[in-house]
């Protein structure tokens, strides 16, 4: 409650001096409620406070939980006709519904009297809200009890919401992607349809000529749009006529500083800074032209155009030229040749500003270092590196004269002797960046730990300062040919522990953390460099570790939020003791990598979900490309998750540094259809049950990306948005700390505090596929398996494209020589050859000779050879690879081909001499 001045003075803001003189009564007509202190759901935090900052902007008075709830008594007692509330979360606070679902809660008597609520988001009532961001679910029950219908409609629904007959009379335009529409028969009015016919948005009048409950966006809403403002204001319009008389306001918004991205910050050559711009405009013309002027000293130096026409709400964020530090804004409207000025903002930005880039180059993997996820305050340097110190600076100014920069990096000792001083100095035009770079050998720099200051200077005035670790190591990288490999990998840094009772933090020194011994974790060498890991830091979930200090993992398995009353997320992630979790390399030749990996559904106090668990196998060959093979031992009709593209990034890091803006690129087998999704807001599309090829571009510095092939797209579970901060974007996406390595503090569901000092993830999307198999094996669970293709590579599409066909759609083949069958198994992704005990097998394809197949893998069974000769339509492939697998009671020879084959060929695998010289001697 003592928010509630500062929400207000903020929603001034958004929208000038928007006052309201209005004699309000005991019981105001508008109110919005938002309780920091209680959760949310589809609604992001970012977006439900901008939802209740423009509500208020436009007369709404803000309320919490306790304050909603006395406001909601006293309507009901005086008559709730023309009162409305906006409920900018969409989890009801227990205050207003009581313990249990049901026509007796103050709620329901609130829309019995004739008031009416705005409600968007998750399913009205799903989950109640019970302090401290807690929640309890009460599923369909929720809405039934409190509205007397179901409202949780189509839950297998996802298509496009449009405006409906009644919606566009109301002027409503905005359209999203509708997850919860109801049969129009359970609703008073339909406001718009999904593809179906569907109500996705809608009313249920509870008292005549009370529109009652009005649904809006039945959907993951991440930012409130001007789109969406400009519906809000006409849908509670219907209510308050009041609000359609409001004057003509503009506002421009100067952001607060903040600790997660900075708002002014380089663009090329340049700086820009960002600002909001928002205009109320009820009763817009044609002709209105809008425009944002950047001038100085009343020269004007830019002009931006926002938009022209006939819009009731505009709200933009902005990154504007900085060209000066003392440079002004003006926001005006230009009306039939007459210009007014809405609003003037006086920018009074520093004189400098500058960044360092650290590394150790040329880049070698930090797992062939032993490590992962080295924090973004230290370098590891060896000898065959050098120390890169790389600047940009910038003196805002117009380029009209010159300044001074002296930029220097000192690495001093422990006793704070300096060991290494680097300088660099210049003359640099004012208003374009300058940059360059610092560098000393590693080989120069005696093995020890140094502190790391960078400065830039100007006449003994350090204008920016960073500060890090180098710790200088004589070692040389692990060099392995391809193959699976157990080994121990540390985390260079402290361990963050949270004592969740206490809400204290501490850190723990890694290898206390873990009994001592040998072998602990596991890595998948590729000749390309790419390494694939399973790591006790990220609760042996596997990931592709990337040689610039990132990771990406395609997730687990894992059931729904806090079933069965169980704690925070239940999957994997939560097993940082890896007392469940567990890999194993089932076997490892130059032909393939097989490695297994078990673990427990468990939350967050390790308590086991219905007894669920999974089992992973993960198949690589020497290509890069491989099969994750997902099984789960669930319980039926429960809902679960497979698959989720997740960044694994260090500590000190933004996912802004480190993922370009197209993060995903999704594309069909025959490269006819593409998709881009970009972040923040990420609005990606895709035909369900259809194949999808998806690409992930993990990092702006590697080429390689990582692959994944869903056979049978279903649909996106969830595209994850950006945090944001006083309205402004600080991640491109979902972004915790509470994973990988950091023990004990829940699900981030806001910005991450301590993310300086803790390693973190990025989630870009969920995906949905279409399980393999699914039966019942046993009276309690039933087996559910998933199959995706898996890669890494800077190959081009041409080639990932031409491997996700040989696999989504095999060409035949046949067996001619030394075998009893032959047929392709996308769970191994190679053709599976019976030997019938003969030294030399042949098969031959049946496709079009014109068509090609990528790599092909053939995995011969009871073939006890491993000195093998291979051809290809009688001639000898540049590149193969053969092993040998081998159980209690069988061999199994694997054959990997290095070069596509055509689609006809005649493939034949003869034993050689050694080979057979070695039988007849047994």
């Amino acid at each position: 409650m003592k928010r509630m001045p500062a929400i207000a003075a903020l929603a001034a803001c958004l929208l000038a001096v928007l006052t309201i003189t209005a004699v309000r009564a005991a019981a105001p007509d508008g109110v919005v409620y938002f309780d920091e202190q209680y959760p949310v759901s589809w609604i992001t935090r970012g977006a439900a406070a901008e939802m209740r900052d423009f509500a208020v902007a436009l007369g709404f008075e803000p309320m919490g939980a306790e304050s909603v709830r006395d406001w909601m008594q006293q309507a009901v007692v005086q008559g709730a006709t023309g009162k409305l509330l906006i409920m900018a979360s969409d989890v009801a606070p227990q205050t207003l519904v009581g313990g249990a679902p049901g026509a007796d809660a103050l709620f329901r008597k609130y829309l019995d009297a004739g008031g009416s609520v705005i409600w968007s988001g998750d399913v009205p009532f799903y989950f109640v809200g019970t302090g401290q961001w807690d929640k309890d679910k009460w599923d369909y029950l929720g809405g039934r009890g409190v509205l007397g219908i179901d409202t949780v409609g189509n839950w297998q629904g996802r298509s496009e919401a449009r405006p409906a007959e009644i919606g566009k009379k109301w002027g409503l335009q905005s359209t999203w992607n509708s997850v919860r529409a109801l049969p129009v028969k359970n609703v008073t009015q339909v406001l718009a349809v999904d593809a179906d016919g569907n109500a996705s948005a809608w009313t249920k009048e509870y008292k005549k000529g009370s529109p009652g409950f009005i649904r809006l966006w039945d959907s993951n809403i991440t930012s409130f749009s001007g789109a969406m403002g400009q519906d809000l204001i006409l849908a509670a319009s219907q209510v308050l006529p009041r609000l359609k008389n409001q004057k003509l306001h503009g506002a421009i918004y100067l952001f607060r500083e903040s600790d997660f991205w900075p708002l002014a910050h380089r663009s090329g050559n340049g700086l820009v800074r960002e600002i909001q711009v928002s205009v109320l405009n009820v009763n817009p013309a044609e002709s209105d032209v809008f425009t944002l002027e950047i001038t100085r000293g009343g020269r004007s130096l830019e002009t931006i155009k926002l938009f022209q026409g006939s819009r009731i709400y505009f709200r933009q964020n902005l990154d504007i030229p900085l060209m000066y530090s003392d440079q002004e804004l003006v926001l005006s409207m230009e009306r039939n040749g007459k210009r007014e000025v809405l609003d003037q903002k006086q920018l009074a930005e520093p004189r400098f500003f500058g960044g360092f880039e650290t590394a150790a180059e040329p880049a070698v993997n930090p797992v062939d270092l032993g490590r992962a996820l080295i924090p973004n305050d230290r370098i590891l340097l060896i000898p065959s590196q050098q120390l890169a110190v790389r600047f940009w600076g910038i003196f805002p100014g117009g380029g009209a004269g010159r300044e001074q920069l002296l930029v220097r990096a000192r690495a001093m000792n422990k006793p704070g002797e300096t060991v290494l001083e680097l300088k660099y100095e210049a003359s640099i035009n004012t208003g374009a960046v300058h940059e360059n770079m610092l560098s000393a050998p590693g080989a120069d720099i005696e093995p020890g730990k140094y502190r790391l200051v960078l400065t830039m200077e100007q006449g003994g005035e350090i204008l920016y300062e960073e500060k890090r670790w180098l710790i200088v190591e004589d070692q040389k990288p692990a060099e392995r040919d391809f193959g699976a490999f157990y080994t121990q990998l540390a985390y260079e840094g402290p361990v963050p522990l949270f004592d969740k009772e206490n809400k204290k933090w501490s850190f723990a020194d890694w290898d206390s953390l873990w009994e001592r011994g040998p072998d602990r974790d596991i890595v998948v060498a590729f000749p390309n460099g790419n390494r694939f890991v399973w790591w006790r830091g990220s609760s042996n979930v596997p990931f592709w570790a990337s040689a610039q200090n990132i990771g990406m993992t395609y997730e687990w398995l894992e059931a729904a939020w806090g079933r069965g009353g169980l704690v925070d997320c239940i999957e994997p992630l939560q097993d940082k003791e890896a007392r469940f979790s567990r890999p194993f390399i089932v076997s490892s030749t130059p032909a393939r990598a097989v490695i297994d990996w078990r673990y427990a559904l468990i939350d967050m106090e390790y308590a086991i979900a219905d007894q669920e668990w999974a089992e992973e196998t993960y198949i690589f060959y020497p290509d890069g490309y491989g099969v994750r093979r997902a099984v789960g031992h669930f319980l039926p009709m429960t809902w679960h998750e497979a698959n989720e593209f997740i960044v694994f990034i260090p500590a000190g890091i933004n996912p802004f540094d480190v993922l370009p803006s197209a993060a995903v690129r999704i594309m069909s087998p025959d490269g006819k259809q593409k998709e881009v999704i970009e972040y923040p807001q990420p609005a990606g599309k895709w035909q369900e049950n259809t194949p999808a090829v998806f690409r992930i571009n993990w990092s702006k510095k590697d080429s390689n990306t990582p692959v994944m092939v869903s056979r049978n797209f279903q649909h996106f579970i969830v595209q994850y948005d950006g945090w944001k901060e006083d309205g402004r974007y600080v991640s491109p996406s979902y972004w915790g700390v509470h994973y990988p390595v950091t023990r004990g503090l829940p699900t981030c569901v806001q910005a991450p505090p301590g993310w300086r000092e803790r390693p973190g993830h990025a989630s870009l999307t969920a995906v949905e596929t279409e399980p393999v198999r699914r039966r019942m094996i046993s009276k309690t669970h039933e087996l559910v398996e998933w199959a995706w293709l898996i890669g890494n590579t800077s190959a081009p599409d041409s080639e990932v494209l031409e491997a996700a066909r040989s696999w989504i759609d095999p060409v035949a083949v046949e067996p001619w020589e030394g075998l009893l069958s032959a047929s392709f198994d996308a769970l191994e992704r190679g053709y599976r050859l019976r030997s019938n005990g003969a030294r030399t097998v042949k098969v031959k394809f049946t496709g079009d000779g014109t068509q090609t197949i990528f790599n092909p893998v053939f995995i011969v069974e009871d073939y006890p050879y491993t000195d093998v000769e291979i051809t290809v339509n009688g001639q000898r492939p540049a590149v193969f690879q053969a092993g040998r697998e081998s159980t209690y009671g069988r061999d199994t020879l694997v054959v990997w081909i290095g070069q596509s084959i055509p689609a006809d060929a005649v493939v034949r695998i003869r034993a050689g001499e050694m080979d057979i010289l070695q039988k007849i001697t047994d």
